[in-house]
């Protein structure tokens, strides 16, 4: 059976971090080995309302599992958009691409806890809103502080 439950505004960034991170890893795993559509609708049914449901029931929400997965990628793409840094050619030599896939999407639960002192807990329970407005300021520090050196080098470079 079915319990009723409130759908969520996923577009409007109503989940928290740890569900972004869930849902990450189902959209990556269905990426990689896809899976049925009834299958894709209970992964997504039980990370963002902790129910596990029947095929019928699976069947019944399939739209809205559609629309989820739909805002979900498109905040990944803000996410690359908006709080992406391009980095420079020493980063890229020193591997920071290999960085990010071996510290995985735990690193961000991870770094987040330490720079402010919270459990990864609280950090897992966020409202991804959050975090996502802490990404978007850190990428437009990142891109502040590099204009700013490169302002610098050009001045120093001028004497």
């Amino acid at each position: 059976m079915l319990k009723r439950f409130k759908k969520r505004d996923i577009e409007g960034g109503q989940f928290t971090f740890g569900e972004r991170i869930m849902l990450g890893r189902i959209v990556e795993a269905y990426t990689k080995e896809p899976c049925s559509d009834i299958e894709l609708v209970k992964q997504v049914i039980e990370v963002l309302h902790d129910q596990q449901i029947s095929d019928e029931g699976a069947a019944m929400l399939s739209g809205y599992t559609q629309k989820v997965l739909e805002a979900f990628l498109q905040w990944t793409r803000r996410e690359a958009q908006e709080c992406a840094v391009p980095q420079d050619n020493e980063a890229k030599q020193a591997g920071v691409d290999r960085l990010a896939e071996e510290i995985g999407d735990m690193g961000a639960v991870v770094d987040l806890a330490e720079r402010f002192g919270w459990s990864f807990e609280r950090v897992y329970k966020m409202p991804y809103l959050d975090v996502f407005t802490i990404w978007k300021v850190d990428a437009a520090r990142a891109k502040f502080q590099k204009r700013l050196s490169e302002v610098l080098k050009r001045k120093r470079n001028k004497k």
